[in-house]
């Protein structure tokens, strides 16, 4: 037990600074046993321009995730994955399906919860011309926003608008074909 640190790995090279593989279980595990606090592995990319990743996760498992968060705490405003950006061009989370056919999903959102939301936009700012949720779709046969509702009874809705103020609107559509 020490205060210091343990272990020190640096590629001053082009390879591969630290390799470890298990037959099962963990290869490495990573424990912060602070009760309050404290990050379990810092990673950092120092690159200041082109495409980098500061941490790359590849699964082959055909029911793989590539990188999974888990906050398990059954109390609090808890996160699993937390994607922050600082550009104005950034992504605070970007998805990805690469899939050329079938319904394949760039993100998908689930909540078990009987007040849950699947997947929630928000814009905080008070200016501004905002959006929480923004859909595109450039098919020929495309949807932008979809709703489902399906239940088979009950009063229910595939998409619900409201809006706060007295001269908006709840839902407006339009179409510029004529």
């Amino acid at each position: 037990t020490t205060a210091d640190q343990v272990v020190l790995v640096e590629q001053l090279g082009s390879g591969t600074g630290l390799t470890s593989r298990a037959p099962s279980g963990n290869a490495i595990l990573a424990e912060n046993t602070a009760t309050t606090g404290g990050t379990a592995i810092v990673a950092r990319t120092l690159s200041t321009s082109g495409v980098s990743w500061t941490i790359h996760a590849v699964n082959n498992s055909s029911g793989g995730r590539g990188v999974v968060g888990w906050a398990n705490s059954p109390t609090g405003v808890t996160v699993g994955v937390n994607g922050v950006a600082v550009s104005p061009g950034g992504y605070g989370m970007l998805g990805n399906n690469t899939a050329t056919t079938g319904a394949g999903y760039g993100v998908y959102g689930q909540s078990l919860s009987s007040a849950g939301r699947g997947m929630v936009g928000i814009v905080p700012s008070a200016t501004g011309a905002t959006i929480g949720v923004v859909g595109q779709a450039a098919s020929t046969s495309a949807q932008g926003v979809l709703g489902l509702a399906t239940a088979t009874t009950g009063s229910t809705f595939g998409v619900v608008g409201r809006s706060n103020s007295a001269a908006g609107v709840g839902v407006k559509g339009t179409s510029p074909a004529t």
